[in-house]
């Protein structure tokens, strides 16, 4: 860490995605993946003191081996398990690391690096960007600088980020435990957030300083330590941070699972293309990384690890699981519903595309089990608890809580990332697109209709001001019918895939909407002034005046909604 100062490495931490391929992340990047994931596992798994280890109920299979992996028979089970994934999900190229008892027991590159010119991929050259799996570098240094004396964890972290002027919504100090549990109440903003010209890429510092995110919600509860003289790498395997009892949760960065059965630490990373993942087991003193350069590639990431430990780590199933138990009626009951995820933009245009894309649902079946879908997965959950709920599919867990406001929490443990909160029918993404859409046909149907009583017959006895709010609320309309048009035309070309959100976003009709939609709600509001004229001039018949008085509800309802999804306006993306 001499070459970093304490500033260097907390603007890192502030943001640590965007120095995946900058700072440390280009140490990796140049660097062999396997040295690296030794020296981690190393450090993470053996620094520690063997005891660790040594107290755990070491698997007999792992003592046949004298506590070493046949390196003959592993390569030959993942090369068939790699092949068979690569070729099922047509992925091009793939890097494949293990460590075991402080060695590198397999470092191998598979498929093409680059499938045009059939250049292959070697474990000791080829680059991978390994996303989000560099901030677990970035929270190594933090330990390194805690055990140094020279970062409190606890400290309000403006204490060290001088550089940076952050703005936050709450009193309560954001500390660095915060950021390494990733609670420190920040809204997420990711989409445009990416660029192909390496002029416009901005350094950390000025990144920080342009798109900071808005503080949404105040920083976490944490636990705080007593024994500090405890050495870092044993701290980083402690969970600090978890959202529910017996839930995973974070260890100073690391993220907590289970691997084949045994409690693991480790990261996962996506970029666009590349999807990599990380898991290190102290119990084992085993690590895998894998990594691939193709967008399905999560296809053989995302279990790799698990495969490989349970072929020869096989641990005995435990038949002292929890049981299966029958929730009273009015508790599964109130668990049904539409869920948003907490990772997503609270403040900017984004919203208008995460309220559908970061969200689950959850409904009750007959017998008793629980039924999602959307972000978290199709699967059905089997009771094991009052508010803990088992996969059917692969034995993961969900579980239940009161958030700070009374609403419900869903707290997933294979997406630790975020949590998911139960939000009613107008947060509801495909509700309010459908609210949206309809609002749109009837503003539609009104300005036709209008059309034609205007060339059938001149409204004879009307005030001319009753005439004024009459054409102020068809305006309106129309304005609407315009703006949501441009978002839909903007919706249709992020329909391309994910480059579009990250590269291109917000698209320009996106932009064309926001403004219109300025233009609207101003017509919106002299509309609802022309509501009382309608009704004290008394030109209109009761029902006219009813229907128009509905109609300007109307424009009322979606200036709410599109405000409420920061789509009126020209704040788009700083």
């Amino acid at each position: 860490m001499s070459s970093w100062d304490v500033e260097d490495v907390i603007i890192v931490t502030v943001r640590p995605d965007l120095d995946g391929q900058r700072a440390f992340g280009r140490c990796l990047n140049r660097s062999t993946l396997a040295p690296i994931l030794l020296v981690m596992s190393t450090c993470l798994l053996t620094a520690t003191g063997r005891g660790f280890a040594q107290q755990a109920d070491v698997p007999a299979q792992f003592e046949q081996h004298g506590g070493t992996l046949e390196r003959d028979t592993l390569e030959t089970y993942v090369d068939a398990l790699v092949a068979s994934r690569m070729e099922e999900h047509h992925i091009v190229g793939a890097t494949v690391a293990i460590v075991h008892g402080g060695e590198v027991v397999l470092s191998k590159g598979y498929g093409y690096a680059d499938l045009e010119t059939r250049r292959p991929v070697k474990a000791e050259q080829t680059l991978f960007r390994v996303g989000s799996i560099s901030k677990t570098l970035t929270f190594t240094g933090v330990m390194q600088l805690v055990e140094q004396g020279r970062i409190d964890l606890d400290a309000d972290i403006r204490d060290y980020l001088t550089s940076v002027d952050l703005v936050l919504s709450f009193d309560e100090p954001l500390s660095m435990r915060h950021l390494m549990a990733h609670t420190p109440g920040f809204e997420d903003r990711t989409f445009g957030h990416l660029w192909r010209d390496p002029e416009q890429i901005l350094s950390i510092t000025d990144y920080l300083r342009r798109y900071q995110p808005k503080q949404v919600r105040a920083p976490g509860e944490t636990i705080a330590y007593s024994n500090y003289g405890a050495d870092a790498a044993r701290r980083m395997q402690t969970q600090h941070f978890s959202m529910a009892p017996s839930m995973p949760g974070f260890a100073h960065g690391f993220m907590v699972g289970d691997t084949g059965g045994y409690p693991s630490i480790g990261h996962s990373g996506g970029t666009l293309f590349f999807m990599s993942d990380m898991h290190l087991i102290p119990e084992l003193e085993f690590g895998l990384f894998v990594s691939t350069n193709t967008d399905s590639g999560w296809n053989l990431a995302e279990d790799l690890a698990d495969l490989v430990v349970e072929r020869f780590f096989p641990r005995p199933s435990d038949d002292d699981v929890a049981q299966r138990i029958d929730p009273k009626t009015e508790e599964r009951a109130r668990f049904a519903g539409s869920y948003l995820g907490s990772r997503r933009s609270y403040t900017r245009i984004d919203r208008l595309v995460t309220v559908g894309l970061i969200r689950s649902s959850i409904s009750v079946s007959d017998d008793g089990n629980l039924i999602s879908d959307g972000l978290i997965g199709a699967d059905t959950w089997e009771p094991i608890g009052q508010t803990r709920f088992r996969s059917v599919s692969d034995g993961s867990e969900i579980a239940f809580i009161e958030g700070e406001n009374g609403q419900t929490v869903l707290v997933v443990a294979r997406m630790i990332d975020m949590v998911f909160e139960k939000v009613g029918l107008l947060s509801n993404g495909f509700v309010l697109y459908a609210v949206l859409l309809i609002s749109a046909l009837v503003f539609v149907g009104a300005l036709v209709a209008a059309g034609f009583r205007a060339k059938r017959v001149r409204q004879a006895g009307v005030s001319s001001w009753t005439r004024a709010a009459q054409i102020s609320a068809l305006a309106a309309g129309g304005t609407w019918v315009a703006a949501i048009a441009a978002f839909i035309v903007g919706a249709l070309s992020l329909l391309g895939g994910w480059e579009a959100l990250f590269f291109a976003f917000p698209p320009a009709g996106f932009r064309v909407g926001a403004i219109i939609a300025v233009l609207a709600a101003a017509l919106t509001l002299l509309a609802v002034f022309g509501v009382p004229v309608a009704w004290s001039e008394k030109t209109w018949p009761v029902f006219r005046r009813v229907r128009h008085t509905g109609f300007v509800a109307l424009l009322v309802l979606v200036t709410i909604i599109l405000a409420d999804l920061s789509a009126v306006g020209l704040q788009l993306s700083s």
